[in-house]
């Protein structure tokens, strides 16, 4: 069901189109990206903070393992501060299911500003900040979070857990940020490279319907 409010019919003509969209479509990743930073002006905000910078970027801006392939891996806290705050989190809030497809990922409405301002001082430390630096090479944003939680489960994956990417500008980052190790959730991410996601790209995989992405 979808809510017919100020944005309601414009957000319901995209729905149709895209379920009448080809499963395949080696245009669909340049005109997504075109739609963001053409028409909705991301590629402008961004000129915008890189010629407002006032802090140094680092020695090597632009290159690095977040530019070269696509990603990187760190270890951001220790074990004891991230089961503090998963802890703190559960006391303060219940989780709602966040995907009609999944019955086991579950996420959390944070209200509580103290807790948000440690879980976001806890995940951007100054090694996310230099490869943001490297990265985007001016001031970024957190343009939203979602805390959420995954059950173990036997169903088969949903879409939301087989392979795509996220819509959005050409520049653009997703931090996925694991509070607790892989042996209790038993889940995690797996990552092509630049390289192998440009020729998923030219295939026109990217960015169809989620019900249309496969394992």
């Amino acid at each position: 069901m979808i809510p017919l409010k100020r944005h309601g019919a414009g957000i319901l003509q995209r729905k149709i189109k895209r379920w009448f969209a080809a499963d395949l479509d080696p245009r669909r990743a340049e005109k997504v990206f075109d739609e963001f930073d053409r028409i909705r002006r991301y590629e402008a905000w961004q000129t915008h903070c890189r010629l407002h910078l006032t802090r140094p970027l680092p020695a090597n801006a632009g290159q690095g393992p977040v530019v070269d392939q696509g990603f990187v891996t760190l270890n951001v806290m220790p074990p004891a501060v991230a089961a503090e705050l998963i802890t703190e989190v559960d006391r303060q809030h219940d989780a709602a299911r966040l995907k009609r497809d999944s019955s086991t990922l579950e996420g959390y409405e944070l209200d509580d500003p103290a807790l948000l301002q440690r879980l976001l001082e806890a995940v951007l430390t100054s090694a996310v900040d230099h490869h943001c630096l490297e990265f985007f090479r001016s001031e970024y944003m957190v343009y939203w979070y979602t805390p959420s939680r995954t059950a173990a489960s036997e169903e088969p994956a949903s879409a939301s857990f087989r392979w795509h990417c996220d819509q959005g500008p050409r520049t653009h980052l997703k931090l996925l940020v694991y509070l607790n190790d892989y042996r209790e959730h038993g889940g995690g991410t797996s990552y092509l490279d630049l390289a192998a996601s440009a020729a998923v790209a030219r295939t026109g995989y990217l960015f169809a319907r989620g019900e249309r992405r496969t394992d």
